[in-house]
């Protein structure tokens, strides 16, 4: 299993997000489009600490892995909900990756835990950066050894191989911002070696 979408990153280290391929993992996410301000939300930005902003984001993180294995377990789930929790690049690689899976015939069975979170960088003040949003950045121990990706059949398609805890590196931002909380995952990217060809980082 891999990294790259929560359960994607467990999945495809083995399956490559695809009935054939190597492990690969998405890029940075690209600029968001601003939403649309919401009727009742406040006029005045609302503003967070460091500390309350990256409890916001592993909050984002954990609910983009729960949505993320709960869409991947179950075709007839609208991938539309995927927008709930993520956006950018993360939402457009989640989707990619669980629409092959169901191409191929493939289910999620089980769940993802992350753990060891380590907020690595906050920037809460996008207007003095290139960043369009609040943005926080971390890393995190993803365990998948209770994950499994299955064939029509109920046979796992699943290398016996595969690592079961790789470092992951995650970003959210707050898409609500200034009006209101909304932290949505936008990067979601394994952490692979310089070898050839590249693998997975365990975690420590």
């Amino acid at each position: 299993i891999s990294a790259a979408a929560g359960l994607a990153l467990v999945l495809s280290a083995c399956t490559g997000g695809a009935p054939t391929g190597t492990p690969t993992a998405p890029g940075t996410a690209p600029p968001l489009t601003a939403p649309s301000p919401s009727p009742e939300t406040p006029e005045t930005p609302v503003t967070l600490s460091r500390a309350e902003a990256g409890a916001m984001a592993w909050a984002a993180v954990e609910d983009y892995l729960v949505m993320f294995d709960e869409i991947g377990a179950d075709p007839d789930r609208d991938l539309a909900d995927l927008d709930q929790v993520a956006s950018g690049r993360a939402l457009d690689w989640a989707t990619h990756q669980i629409t092959t899976w169901r191409d191929a015939g493939w289910t999620v069975v089980g769940a993802q835990v992350a753990t060891a979170l380590d907020v690595t960088m906050v920037d809460l003040d996008p207007s003095g950066s290139d960043a369009d949003y609040p943005v926080v950045s971390l890393t995190a121990c993803l365990d998948f050894s209770g994950a499994d990706l299955v064939d029509a059949n109920g046979s796992s398609v699943v290398s016996a191989d595969r690592p079961d805890r790789v470092l992951s590196d995650f970003s959210a931002a707050n898409v609500g911002w200034p009006d209101r909380q909304q932290w949505h995952v936008v990067r979601d990217d394994a952490q692979l070696t310089d070898s050839d060809p590249p693998e997975f980082v365990p975690c420590p």
